[in-house]
């Protein structure tokens, strides 16, 4: 019987993300750029910096001439097991994943620029998921990283439009998977984004933007067994999403943005034999004070439908990013010639499942958050 579940296992075994284990978006961001973290990820109709196009393009025409670099540090806790309830492993994890953007003003209508981003997850297991059988500590990696070079043009009164093509570098790599050798592989996709953000007036900015699936190639090496089901394949999901801005006072301004990702079109993880991914809905708020000329503060929450099914438990022990919730917290401050530097931290309400059905006996139970830092400089 131990023999089935391990072929089983095998097969659902890679279902994961990058260089973190990702929020509360499946394995995506809650947000993407320091500030906007720091909002709950609201971003679409409020943009701060150079990693706009990663929320929506149409948003770097608003930030001017400037480069941004963060890093986010992953810190993550757990208990599991799998298959067994005897069968326990834990999660102890601090892993970095560092973002970066810059962009042009060329004129009063027109900016170019770029930013890079990731998307996905480690998951390292401080020991094999199947003890005596030899095999190494368990870790499996699986992520994206996007170079989102964009251009942005004004129209008419307060209307933009921003324009990314993607290019999209994945990779892959395991450790004490049964039956495999230790390896890596990797693979590259294009696409593309587009994004619209219109000054309705002083107060009130609405934005929308658009990412069509990307189509990855295959990884060669796992196309036969781990990524059987896609045919080797990891696509990155289509998304759609609306947001605004709303400048309540000349210091406070709220953002809020609804995001659906379309999960069900991504075949790697909507087995539901394995990580079990639906199409799901995104809420998003934020609050940001002009405490002062040189300090800010920001505050936000994010809510998401779960994808946290008990009957694919057994594929979530590999993305074991289950948590649907999440609040942040940041400040900005600036310095002379024209740096920024970007403090915060994401916070995840932890959360745990009980695995049912074929899962029955995987059990998950984890804690994690992020530390954002940023720095900036204008020119």
């Amino acid at each position: 019987m131990k023999i089935i579940k391990i072929s089983r296992f095998a097969v659902v075994l890679f279902c994961l993300h990058s260089w973190h284990v990702s929020a509360s978006n499946g394995v995506l961001m809650s947000g993407y750029g320091a500030k906007s973290s720091t909002m709950g990820g609201a971003s679409i109709a409020l943009p701060y910096d150079s990693l706009a196009a990663a929320n929506n393009p149409a948003g770097m025409a608003k930030v001017g001439t400037r480069m941004d670099f963060n890093l986010r540090v992953f810190r993550g806790v757990g208990d599991t097991s799998f298959a067994d309830k005897k069968n326990t492993n834990s999660l102890n994890v601090t892993t970095p994943a560092p973002e970066m953007g810059f962009n042009y003003q060329y004129d009063e209508l027109t900016t170019f620029g770029v930013s890079v981003f990731s998307d996905g997850s480690a998951t390292s297991y401080s020991g094999p998921v199947f003890k005596g059988l030899g095999l190494d500590d368990y870790y499996v990696s699986a992520a994206h990283i996007t170079v989102a070079p964009t251009v942005t043009r004004k129209f008419g009164d307060g209307l933009y439009i921003g324009v990314a093509p993607t290019f999209v570098y994945g990779f892959v790599k395991t450790e004490g998977v049964p039956f495999r050798e230790n390896d890596k592989d990797s693979a590259i996709g294009w696409g593309g984004r587009v994004g619209f953000l219109w000054e309705a007036n002083e107060k009130l900015k609405i934005g929308a933007v658009y990412s069509p699936k990307v189509k990855m190639g295959a990884f060669d090496k796992y196309k036969d067994n781990l990524f059987s089901y896609s045919k080797g394949r990891y696509d990155l999901a289509e998304q759609v999403g609306v947001g605004l801005a709303y400048k309540i006072t000349d210091r406070l301004e709220l953002a809020a943005d609804f995001l659906k990702i379309y999960w069900s079109d991504v075949d790697f993880l909507n087995d539901k034999s394995g990580i079990g991914y639906t199409d799901q809905k995104v809420w998003r708020i934020g609050l940001a004070y002009q405490v002062s000329d040189k300090l800010s503060v920001r505050g936000g929450y994010s809510y998401a439908d779960s994808l946290a099914d008990p009957e694919s438990a057994n594929g979530l022990y590999n993305i074991p990013a289950i948590s649907n919730e999440s609040y942040s917290l940041g400040l900005s401050y600036d310095l002379p010639d024209g740096y920024e530097l970007t403090g915060g931290v994401e916070r995840h309400i932890p959360k745990s499942i009980k695995g049912s059905g074929a899962s029955q006996g995987t059990n998950i139970d984890v804690d994690y958050g992020y530390f954002i830092f940023g720095v900036s400089k204008r020119f």
